[in-house]
């Protein structure tokens, strides 16, 4: 029994492991669709400025409403602030009863974007039914009813009010197929209802139907998540991961940042300890839900925030042992080195050149191992106080002042100063007479003067790279968070100022 039960559970690690790495192709186009996140928002953007140019130059309050009502429709999954105030202008240029009406629906799907349930549930119910003429009227204001519907049930409504709005939300649906069978929404519907009824099998059918027939990437990533969702019932957990992959891509494409799919990977991949994408993933959803404002994924976030933290920490601890490891290896073959050498050395002038290399080389280790091995304790003791100012800060002031000072730029600045001292400080101890020996390649009226201090200005520390095998601007730029063109900038100013030939300037900077 023993064994059995042994291999039952390697079963299930090992299908665990193959949910998470067997869409390795489908991560790395994710992935690649993350770091293109820019092209796709400066599309949106772009399209966005054109209907605003519209919106500005309309002739008429039914054209500004017309445009208010696709600005809403195109920033309603990518910024709250500003979907809500296309929506107040839907309601301010609204010329007839059809678009007040529309415009009110949207100001209940605004609210519940705000995670204001009962609010959007007053205003619904305050509607005057006796405006809806029309089909595209009616089916809105039937999706719209399914959506609050729904949303009052997730968001936890007491067990007496529980079954009057799932009759609400079946009655919604049902009725909204009576009168369409074929759009989109109606064979998401569909679905939907068979999912309800326990007829998985259907539902699986009409979706994959659905995401096969549509060329729209919006139409794309919901119906995947909807089919991820499916999938997890069934008790799929391949095919959950890989639905919610192909949602994810989709959401990126389409310029999302209110959305689920990356979230729910980044908790997968928690769960089946791949820590580094899971922090990648977390992290991402987390400022876009910043960007965007929507506050009704702000409400999910602690689980993230929990993920977040703990994945840093076990980060930094891994990266502090493999440091360790690191370190004992390099002073293995140090000695492995330095065994060798003495081996082979025979004369005396030569045994003492050696030793006094290895002293330097011994010197250099040795303070940037104990910088190093302090920095990391540092930041490792530095990430649980931050999370314990956090949880004081969230407890006293709130979420808003949490939000308040991770927006802050103080923080991350005060650690590069910090940073660039503490780099200051070494590579001075290790090259005490590196100032005066760049002073020597320079002309008298570009010579520095530290004036005892032990802080490098930006030339001498581009030098200072130089001089440990940093060469190419780009990485030097990096390293000194600047542009390349200021570091090419600043290393022609110094080649013009050199005594020396100015194709050799660096070549005898990277000799001292």
């Amino acid at each position: 029994m023993g064994m059995r039960h042994l291999c039952v559970v390697a079963c299930a690690v090992a299908l665990a492991v193959a949910s998470c790495s067997g869409n390795a192709d489908g991560l790395k186009k994710l992935d690649k669709v993350i770091a293109d996140q820019k092209y796709y928002r400066d599309s949106l953007e772009s399209s966005m400025n054109i209907l605003r140019q519209g919106f500005e130059q309309a002739s008429s309050d039914s054209v500004r409403w017309e445009y208010a009502r696709r600005l809403f429709s195109g920033y309603y999954h990518y910024s709250q602030d500003s979907s809500s105030r296309y929506q107040g202008l839907m309601e301010k240029y609204a010329s007839d009863d059809f678009q007040r009406f529309l415009a009110r629906l949207q100001k209940v799907r605004i609210l519940l974007v705000r995670n204001e349930e009962d609010l959007a549930a007053s205003v619904f119910n305050d509607l005057d039914t006796s405006e809806v003429k029309g089909l595209e009227l009616l089916k809105d204001y039937l999706q719209c009813e399914a959506v609050l519907c729904a949303e009052m049930l997730a968001s936890g409504v007491p067990e007496d009010e529980k079954e009057r709005y799932r009759e609400r939300l079946h009655s919604a649906r049902t009725r909204s197929l009576a009168i369409d069978s074929t759009s989109f929404y109606a064979r998401r519907m569909k679905a939907q209802l068979c999912r309800d009824s326990g007829d998985t099998l259907s539902a699986v059918s009409i979706l994959k139907d659905l995401y096969n027939s549509s060329d729209n990437p919006h139409e794309k990533a919901s119906v995947a998540y909807n089919l991820a969702r499916i999938h997890e019932r069934m008790g799929d957990d391949k095919g959950r991961f890989d639905w919610l992959v192909i949602s994810a891509t989709y959401d990126f494409k389409n310029a999302e940042r209110a959305y689920m799919s990356l979230y729910e990977l980044a908790l997968i991949l928690y769960d089946n300890h791949q820590y580094r994408k899971a922090e990648q993933y977390i992290s991402q959803n987390l400022m876009d839900v910043i960007a965007g404002n929507f506050s009704k994924r702000l409400g999910d976030s602690g689980k993230a925030n929990l993920i977040i933290t703990d994945t840093v920490q076990r980060v930094t601890r891994s990266r502090a042992r493999w440091l360790a490891v690191g370190i004992c290896l390099v002073t293995v073959l140090l000695v492995i080195i330095l065994t060798l050498l003495r081996r082979e050395v025979r004369h005396k002038e030569q045994m003492e050149e050696t030793n006094r290399r290895l002293v330097d080389a011994n010197k250099i280790r040795n303070g940037y191992v104990f910088r190093y091995m302090e920095l990391s304790v540092r930041y490792i003791d530095k990430i649980g106080q931050t999370r314990n100012d956090i949880r004081a800060l969230a407890k006293s002031d709130g979420l808003e002042a949490v939000m308040k000072a991770l927006r802050s730029p103080s923080v991350m600045y005060n650690e590069y100063e910090n940073y660039y001292r503490i780099f200051d400080e070494t590579f001075l101890g290790i090259y005490p007479d590196f100032v005066e020996k760049v002073n020597a390649l320079l002309s008298e009226d570009a010579r520095f003067d530290l004036g005892g201090e032990k802080t490098l200005p930006t030339e001498l520390r581009i030098l200072a790279a130089i001089r440990i095998g940093i060469t190419e601007s780009g990485k030097i730029a990096k390293f000194l968070k600047c542009s390349p063109n200021t570091v090419y900038t600043y290393r022609t100013k110094l080649k013009r100022s050199a005594v020396c030939p100015k194709d050799v300037f660096e070549a005898e900077i990277s000799k001292i």
